[in-house]
């Protein structure tokens, strides 16, 4: 559903599409935060919400998403820090957080997912408007 101008908040009740595995919302409109709910879908392999306008911090519970490859989450506003629990995800091939408002230090744990050799592709800069 990416490029669709897509408005409005990604609901809770996402959390009942317990066998969906490609989550790709990028290049819409959508608002407010990204739900702590999404770290149940544990089927998730792809979560790509690039280029919207979410706001709030990175959710802790994205970390049990142990099948996730693909975590897409640049061109937001997200704020605060990359949660150390997205070392958990020993799967992932990709993460990009770049274009937000994040802050600190890049987690350890994402570091040693790097040198792992699973994770291929590790974006992350710091921008501020």
């Amino acid at each position: 559903v990416s490029l669709n101008q897509v408005t409005g908040i990604i609901p809770t009740s996402i959390q009942q599409l317990t066998a969906l595995e490609y989550f790709a919302m990028a290049f819409n409109e959508l608002s407010g935060s990204i739900p702590s709910v999404l770290g149940r879908m544990t089927s998730l392999q792809f979560l790509d919400t690039r280029s919207n306008q979410l706001q709030g911090t990175i959710p802790t519970e994205l970390g049990s998403l142990s099948k996730l490859e693909s975590l897409l989450l640049e061109g937001n506003k997200l704020s605060g820090t990359i949660p150390s629990s997205l070392g958990n995800l020993y799967l992932s091939q990709q993460m990009s957080f770049r274009r937000n408002y994040l802050s600190g230090r890049v987690a350890v744990e994402l570091c040693e997912l790097r040198y792992a050799g699973s994770l291929t592709e590790l974006k992350v800069d710091y921008w501020v408007a």
